[in-house]
Formats: C-alpha cells, sequence, structure tokens
C-alpha cells in the first residue's frame, strides 16, 4: 500500500525506493457487525473496530477518518479501540460476540467493525452479516485513491533499467486488456485460483 512504500521512501531519505506504476485504486470499507450500534460516526465511542496492521493504509485511513469526527484511540486518550488483526483474523474477530464470563466482559474476543481491503470487506459483508458502513471512496475526489503501487528498490531500477521498463509495459499492456475484456478476465483469474486453491 502506499503508506509502507512512503514510510520506506522516508526512512531512506529518498533513497530506497521508486513508486513505478499503480496497481489498485478503491477496494477498501469500513465494515460493521448488524448488532454494534452503530448507525451513524458518534456511534463509534467505546467500540473496538479492527485494522488489517499498525500503520498501513486502511489503519491510518481509520485513525484519519476517527479524527475527522472528534474521536481518539484508546492509545491517543480516547474511547475507540483499534485492534491490530491480520485480514483472515478481522473475519474471525468480526463474528465473535462478546462473550460473558462472571458479569465481565470479554472483550478480548471480538470486533465491532473493520476498516478492511478487499476481498475481506466483501466476506464481513457475505459471510458475517457484516453492514458496509463507508466504501473509502466517498472520502475522495472522483471516488479514485490508491490501495497498492508497484514499488522498486532503487539500486534495481539503477542496474536493470531494461527489465523495469518491460516489466512495466507488460504490467499496463496486461491491465489495458483486463480493462477491456472483463468477463473473460475473471473467468481466467477464477479458474486459476481454483486451480491453486482447490476452491471454487
Amino acid at each position: 500500500g502506499p503508506n509502507p512504500a512512503i514510510n520506506g521512501y522516508v526512512r531512506s531519505n529518498g533513497a530506497a525506493v521508486r513508486v513505478i506504476a499503480g496497481a489498485t485504486s478503491g477496494g477498501a470499507a469500513l465494515v460493521v457487525r448488524q448488532d454494534a450500534g452503530i448507525s451513524k460516526p458518534e456511534d463509534f465511542h467505546g467500540k473496538r473496530i479492527a485494522s488489517p496492521q499498525m500503520g498501513n493504509t486502511q489503519d491510518v485511513a481509520l485513525r484519519a477518518w476517527l479524527k475527522t469526527h472528534g474521536m481518539k484511540t484508546t492509545d491517543r486518550g480516547g474511547d475507540v479501540q483499534v485492534i491490530p488483526a491480520a485480514n483472515p483474523d478481522q473475519l474471525t474477530l468480526f463474528v465473535k460476540k462478546q462473550q460473558k464470563q462472571s458479569g465481565h466482559c470479554l472483550t478480548s474476543s471480538s470486533a465491532d467493525g473493520a476498516w478492511a481491503p478487499e476481498p475481506w470487506a466483501s466476506r464481513l459483508v457475505h459471510e458475517a452479516s457484516g453492514r458496509m458502513f463507508l466504501d473509502e471512496r466517498e472520502l475522495w475526489p472522483k471516488r479514485q485513491f490508491v490501495t497498492a503501487q508497484l514499488v522498486v528498490r532503487t539500486c534495481f531500477v539503477n542496474q536493470h533499467p531494461d527489465l523495469v521498463k518491460a516489466w512495466l509495459r507488460a504490467h499496463v499492456e496486461l491491465t489495458d486488456w483486463i480493462n477491456g475484456h472483463l468477463t473473460e478476465a475473471k473467468a481466467i483469474l477464477n479458474s486459476q485460483l481454483q486451480k491453486e486453491t482447490g476452491r471454487l
């Protein structure tokens, strides 16, 4: 995502990496549990929201969105707890309800929502009865934002410029073909995914 790329660039004083192309735009959403009692931004007070990883693109988007709506996370003295959880773990956290044991709530086993990239946002909706609270595209001009890009080490670009150009050319050509043949591209991709994973 963009944040790790920016982090690598900044930490190396601009020396380590180069962004050579975009890879995806959009594809992230804030999904909430149906029973979480969340229907408006202020309902996030006191809630537990998962993000894929501390400092990753969705985590930064979640924290910025909360700040925009006047909320603070628990690590900043507020009452919204952000739970770093890998995407597959978000699905597990999402479906678990808070359990009560001896009158105490075991909050470590659940999440009220998650800011997740695709396909995990859709999986939360379809497999865990979640509800789409916010499609991140709504926050960006022309509904476009980068969720992934192609990053190359600077030394590799300098040592192999022809290879990087050829790879980039192939990436652009394939992207254009996919955009012009969506039905066929989806069939090919799904067939290959089934072959690799043994699942539909």
